[in-house]
């Protein structure tokens, strides 16, 4: 029982000796706070406004509790990673993120925003089909698109596209009217050309460094030969040009490719594989040779008449935004 009793005592002049301690320091707080110099040997709490060694005045009285609040809420600011001279105004600083990419110092690359622009250029070669193929062989030339889309739907642009196409070529020794009547030799050379130009959607999948697209395009296509002269000699003087042949017609195609990228030290270049169906409606042309010279400047054309579907396929560069 007394061991109780001396334990139950020992309790109640701790809460007694916690209780006086807290009335201390609050009169201590509140003297300060009203410029009174706190009692002796009750040491001035941190923070508490302390008086003007010249003039004897202590500053504004500030309220104790709203400087703890203020204590409070800078310690609060500072674990959730804020500025505690913001505290007040709830302003915050981003904290520190490391780099992405695995490379110190480097800058995450931002993708380009609004109208986007890539174009191809290379080299392409033509398989006629049908009717076509009968009369003429497998061409030669160069082509090109471009396409615009934008950033908001990037899979969906808008191409443009065109190119020149060389499916017939001769060249042959002919008379030609000299001066004064007089009669000369020379050279002819002789050109079958498909030019064709078409716009159209484009659909492309961004799957990574491999991009397939297929696209639709509609238009128009033009069958041209000419022939060009120049003298027989070493010189090669250029003499003259006409056109045997200019048919036009409209044309729609459809196709598709691949592209491939590159790498990053390369320019941001890829590699573009492609093929494309061209459907021309019915036009006229010349098959190769048949323009053949009957006498002095005065071709006979052998001039057909039909369909001139072909396949072109295309092998190229292509750049811009990815």
């Amino acid at each position: 029982m007394r061991t109780c009793s001396t334990a139950a005592a020992w309790a109640a002049a701790c809460r007694l000796a916690a209780l006086l301690a807290w009335g201390a320091a609050a009169g201590a707080s509140s003297i300060e706070a009203q410029g009174a110099p706190a009692p002796r040997g009750v040491p001035p709490r941190p923070g508490a406004p302390r008086a003007d060694s010249a003039t004897g005045t202590a500053p504004a009285p500030d309220d104790a509790q709203s400087q703890t609040d203020r204590s409070i809420d800078s310690l609060r600011a500072v674990l959730a990673g804020r500025d505690p001279r913001m505290a007040e105004r709830g302003a915050t600083v981003a904290p520190a993120t490391a780099p992405t990419g695995g490379t110190p110092g480097r800058r995450e690359r931002r993708r380009p925003r609004g109208v986007l622009a890539d174009g191809a250029f290379g080299l392409t070669v033509g398989q006629p089909l049908g009717a076509f193929d009968r009369h003429v062989g497998i061409g030669v030339g160069v082509g090109g698109a471009a396409v615009l889309r934008t950033s908001r739907v990037p899979l969906l642009g808008l191409r443009t596209e065109g190119g020149v196409q060389n499916y017939g070529r001769q060249v042959q020794d002919v008379p030609l009217r000299g001066v004064f009547g007089f009669q000369q030799w020379g050279r002819m050379t002789t050109s079958n050309d498909i030019n064709w130009a078409g716009v159209g959607p484009q659909l492309t999948l961004p799957l990574g460094p491999v991009r397939p697209y297929a696209f639709a395009t509609a238009g128009f296509s033009n069958f041209a030969t000419t022939s060009t002269f120049e003298s027989a000699d070493a010189r090669r003087e250029f003499l003259g040009s006409t056109t045997n042949l200019s048919s036009w017609t409209l044309a729609q195609g459809y196709g598709g490719g691949v592209q491939l990228r590159l790498p990053a030290a390369l320019g941001g270049l890829a590699v573009d594989l492609g093929a494309r169906r061209h459907r021309n409606r019915e036009v006229r042309y010349l098959r190769e040779g048949a323009a053949v010279l009957v006498g002095p400047g005065r071709p006979q054309l052998d001039v057909l008449r039909g369909r001139a579907d072909l396949v072109t396929y295309f092998v190229g560069v292509r750049a811009g935004a990815r």
